[in-house]
């Protein structure tokens, strides 16, 4: 039994579009997914870098406030502007002091800290983490307050922060601190009496900076000058240098960048205080970000792998359910020519494919049934068909010769506007006359095309032709059929007969409508007219036609005349129901008419 090849073809189709379709959808999700996910882990970073410096500036902030409420309390301004010490002081004064610092120090929602008050001539007192009275003597005494603490201040109208250093106020100098100073003014001579210094450990910070979601990325705090308040590797100064630097040329708040270096690709992300000036860092590997990429990619590739395998054993399947009739034609085929002499089944057939081998079987056979069917009516048909199509092809050549005169017409006059719609036009009409294969179009098509021609009348002659069109709004176009160009050559003869021997204006006024259960057309101009001679000449040349086509088809060529072809191919096509009449116009010149029925179909057909 010759061989199912369809099925295999089949098969091979139904594997490519899967395959096709999906990697297209690979190709679109795997993008989509991965555009979502650096979205989503760049969004998720920058949040959590965005939370930890607004918890670090909320913290600092607060030490502020309490400096502020230091250096505006009136008992603490009294205690820095008068010569006695903590010892000297009575007993109301040295418990309203201790008041007033418990007041700062002891609140439950802040971390431990030290509030201390002093001033240079040696004068201090704190209150909060403890100190050493040894060490604070000490400092005073060797002039450490004024090279450390007196020319680190640099304003005494804002905040001012530290660097992390050494306590040095305690004999624990492995302890680092955060000091926030405020300068102290008296209240009536407005002189700097002294300082007011908030001290809170810097573990306070790393706490913050090793919150929720961000212990797995390196960190770096820097103040507004550039210099690092928090680093993790004291090993990559020149990496922190380049961050800080690159940051700084930054014009946002809150940012992402990207820096390379010979060990690896890093993702910088920053957000800055505005307040504090100091800027949060995050830096994070993107090695991280293209491992779940990674991810993503093996999860889809693995997804991709199992569709395909299941998409091909489903697409066998059906392409065996699908060709199984077109196997059982080919053995009912093969069974009927081995009894019959008039179907022989050749070795080029057996070599064909299964499809052309069924259509030549059933062709042959159809061929022989025509042969016996009806030769005589077949063959008429076929000819008047073939006359058809000869007085429609007749349009060619005319056509364009008057086409091709009015683009050089236009071309002399350089109006290159006019040439490009003449174009565009024109394509449109030759799409519409060279179809062969379908010998009738509805009325609106026809007049869709003639409207084509008279918009390049409109262009070759401008406002020297008056042109209307009138279309019954009672008659549906879309539903009528008529012969393929019946109203645009009458058009034509118009320009190419009636205007020949007249001075514009020219009139043509077409009217389209419905009456009596038939359609109607009417062309009228204000031209030259047709005498009576040329009037019979017409109808007997179409009575002659209609009589023997074969004999007469050269004397309704179109080169001269296309009323004749135009009523051949009407008559042809309506038989008595056409409607062909030449008379005289209201304009002065000549009016066509032509219809047929509503219901009309085509007689040679």
């Amino acid at each position: 039994m010759k061989k199912i090849r369809l099925r295999s073809k089949i098969f091979i189709l139904y594997l490519s579009l899967f395959v096709v379709a999906v990697n297209l959808s690979f190709i679109f999700f795997y993008r989509y997914a991965v555009r979502m996910l650096t979205t989503k882990y760049t969004d998720s970073v920058k949040a959590i870098v965005l939370r930890t410096m607004q918890q670090t500036e909320a913290l600092l902030l607060d030490l502020d406030r309490t400096a502020l409420f230091c250096i505006s309390n009136p008992v603490i301004v009294r205690f820095l502007s008068h010569d006695l010490n903590y010892d000297q002081l009575n007993g109301i004064e040295q418990s309203n002091l201790d008041r007033t610092f418990i007041t700062i120090a002891l609140p439950a929602s802040r971390p431990p800290l030290r509030a201390s008050i002093y001033n240079q001539r040696g004068k201090y007192f704190s209150f909060g983490i403890p100190d050493n009275v040894d060490v604070v003597k000490e400092n005073f005494a060797s002039g450490f307050f004024k090279t450390h603490i007196a020319s680190g201040i640099q304003s005494v109208d804002t905040i001012n922060i530290s660097l992390p250093h050494a306590d040095y106020w305690s004999k624990n100098r492995k302890r680092l601190i955060i000091s926030i100073f405020r300068a102290v003014t008296d209240l009536h001579s407005f002189e700097k009496t002294g300082y007011a210094e908030i001290q809170v450990p810097f573990e306070e910070i790393t706490k913050i900076l090793n919150g929720a979601g961000a212990a797995d990325f390196q960190k770096l705090i820097f103040n507004k000058d550039g210099f690092p308040v928090y680093t993790e590797n004291n090993d990559a100064p020149e990496f922190y240098a380049d961050i800080i630097n690159k940051i700084g040329l930054q014009n946002t708040e809150t940012g992402i960048f990207e820096i390379k270096d010979k060990k690896r690709d890093s993702l910088i992300f920053y957000s800055r205080s505005s307040s504090l000036g100091w800027t949060t860092v995050f830096i994070d590997n993107k090695l991280t970000l293209h491992k779940n990429i990674r991810n993503i990619s093996f999860t889809f590739f693995m997804l991709t792998f199992v569709l395909t395998a299941f998409f091909a054993s489903a697409g066998f399947l059906s392409a065996k359910k699908i060709t199984q009739p077109l196997e059982r034609a080919i053995k009912k085929i093969e069974d009927t020519a081995s009894i019959q002499a008039e179907l022989p089944i050749t070795e080029k057939d057996q070599t064909k494919d299964e499809t052309d081998f069924i259509s030549s079987t059933f062709n042959r056979l159809f061929e022989k049934l025509q042969d016996s069917v009806h030769q005589k009516n077949i063959a008429k048909t076929e000819e008047l068909k073939a006359h058809f199509i000869a007085l429609q092809s007749q349009i060619d050549p005319h056509f364009l010769y008057n086409m091709l005169a009015v683009i050089s017409a236009c071309s002399r006059e350089q109006n290159h506007t006019a040439v490009i719609k003449i174009c565009t036009e024109l394509s449109s009409m030759f799409r519409y006359i060279t179809v062969f294969n379908e010998q009738t179009v509805t009325l609106h098509d026809e007049l869709e095309h003639t409207g084509h021609y008279l918009s390049l009348m409109h262009i070759r002659f401008g406002e020297q032709a008056d042109i209307r069109i009138e279309v019954d709004k009672n008659i549906d176009t879309q539903k009528i059929k008529v012969p393929r160009l019946i109203i645009q050559p009458l058009v034509e003869n118009c320009f190419s007969h009636a205007f020949k021997r007249i001075e514009p204006p020219w009139k043509l006024y077409i009217k389209v409508y419905a009456e009596n259960n038939k359609w109607h057309c009417t062309i009228s101009d204000n031209g030259c007219g047709i005498d009576e001679k040329k009037h019979f000449e017409i109808f007997y040349a179409i009575s002659e036609f209609l009589i023997d086509p074969a004999q007469h088809i050269e004397e309704v060529r179109i080169g001269g005349m296309g009323l004749i072809n135009t009523g051949v191919r009407l008559k042809m096509f309506a038989g008595v129901n056409a409607l062909f009449e030449i008379r005289k116009s209201r304009f002065g010149g000549t009016e066509i008419h032509i219809g047929g029925s509503l219901n009309d179909s085509c007689v040679c057909c």
